[in-house]
């Protein structure tokens, strides 16, 4: 087949030649072979060709070190491949390569393809280091920044807990290794930022390496530009990720690390209050449009996730009666939530029906009241005021149960009672008798005057 008769430079099928089949193989006498014959014809052209360097690509997403050595003897082709889809082959994505059709996409394309080149790669020795070294050692030292910007920009991408390589193969040990080597050829700084981010908290959740960035001296409370720490995003990423166990062991390794719980950002937030809050930000960003937006995809338990890291935080000192800049609690922000809808009343009811009984192990005031004097079951009976249903009068049961003041008054004098009843669809008898039953049933005074002299009814008129 390898006679000068029968192999054409021009032979191949969608950018696949022989070449690509040999590397796939992981033959190493074929791909010599391959390397023989262009030479015995002299086609040095082909060595130049596209398709030479989509075949040493195909090597690099297969971790055929064996064969990246062979490619290395003829022609240096490593300094063509951009560091991002260099990256990408050495953490091929299920989803395959984005930029642009690659040969390399047969082995994402077909699943009995990825099978067979799974179960080919089980029986390799495959090193992260090694491929690193032999692709880059001769290259320059920009070009090896700019791998490790690259790598460290899009790590949790490549390689985090909510990652789907095609081929999974490289552990967090592995990529920490990596990542020293390419820390040690550049000589960057550790405490180098991407984008105002440090490093230190683009390496989450693997252990492995965060340690190493502490060990070489990096600050664990060091900020970006909202004045978030590593503690804020870890707590961020536990509420929506598919993999939150990776994520509670990751914020149980920070705080071992002595991450402040209590560390504040711009807004005045702890990770405490930003386990809620940040889903402001997402509220927003999905109203303008930003289809991408996961915040409505967070599954039915992201109650219980919430609730499990006030856990963590809680047992690590956080004080559960912080308040931002607003003055407002943890149960303002629930609410306050719940209110612009960037909260299912479902989630709420969890969040308050398991969540309450841990803050108050640590000490919260149920009655906290934010810069308007308002507590938690005012800011509940201006929820009802839009939504009476059975989940949000539930709300106001537990809240109630755990020691709220259901007639506890504002600045204002108003109880809850009376901005409940400012709503004028009261007026028109819209709200059923079983429901207007268990609302007076949690104890609300409607004698109770405010500094107007009125009573709730009297609000009405």
């Amino acid at each position: 087949m390898l006679s000068r008769d029968h192999l054409s430079v021009s032979l191949h099928s969608n950018g696949w030649t022989l070449l690509h089949s040999a590397v796939l193989l992981g033959s190493q006498e074929l791909v010599k072979s391959c390397f023989a014959h262009y030479e015995f014809i002299g086609d040095n052209i082909y060595l130049e060709s596209v398709h030479f360097q989509t075949s040493l690509e195909l090597a690099i997403a297969l971790h055929r070190c064996d064969i990246l050595e062979l490619f290395k003897e003829k022609i240096h082709h490593f300094d063509n491949t951009t560091p991002r889809l260099f990256l990408e082959l050495c953490f091929l994505p299920q989803h395959g390569i984005r930029a642009f059709d690659h040969p390399v996409e047969i082995l994402t394309s077909n699943k009995d393809t990825l099978r067979i080149t799974r179960n080919l790669h089980a029986i390799q020795d495959c090193s992260l280091t090694r491929l690193l070294q032999i692709c880059l050692w001769e290259l320059d030292i920009d070009f090896k920044k700019e791998i490790l910007e690259t790598l460290i920009r899009h790590l949790e991408e490549f390689t985090g807990p909510d990652s789907h390589p095609a081929i999974p193969c490289w552990n967090n040990k592995e990529v920490c290794e990596a990542v020293k080597i390419l820390f040690r050829e550049t000589g960057c700084s550790v405490n180098g930022k991407v984008e105002g981010f440090p490093y230190l908290m683009l390496s989450m959740p693997n252990v492995q390496l965060v340690e190493f960035f502490i060990q070489e001296g990096v600050q664990v409370d060091g900020k970006d530009q909202q004045g978030h720490t590593c503690l804020f995003h870890a707590v961020e990423k536990a509420t929506g990720s598919d993999s939150p166990e990776s994520w509670y062991m990751f914020i149980n390794f920070l705080l071992q690390s002595k991450a402040n719980p209590n560390e504040r950002d711009n807004l005045s937030e702890t990770p405490l209050l930003y386990s809620l809050s940040f889903r402001r930000s997402l509220c927003y960003f999905n109203s303008s449009g930003w289809s991408d937006v996961p915040y409505q995809a967070y599954d039915d338990d992201s109650g219980t996730r919430v609730v499990k890291i006030w856990r963590l935080l809680l047992e690590a000192k956080a004080r559960p009666n912080v308040k931002d800049e607003k003055d407002r609690s943890l149960l303002h922000v629930l609410l306050s939530l719940l209110q612009t809808g960037c909260l299912r009343s479902s989630e709420g009811l969890e969040i308050v029906c398991n969540g309450i009984a841990i803050l108050q192990e640590y000490g919260l005031e149920i009655n906290s009241r934010d810069a308007k004097g308002n507590t938690a079951l005012h800011l509940w009976a201006i929820l009802m005021r839009a939504a009476i249903s059975d989940e949000t009068i539930k709300i106001g049961s537990e809240i109630v149960s755990h020691g709220g003041d259901v007639n506890s008054r504002n600045d204002k004098g108003d109880t809850p009672f009376h901005l409940l009843m400012k709503e004028p669809f009261l007026r028109d008898d819209l709200v059923e008798p079983d429901l207007w039953s268990r609302i007076l049933a949690l104890g609300m005074n409607p004698w109770i005057a405010n500094c107007d002299g009125k009573c709730p009814f009297e609000v009405l008129l």
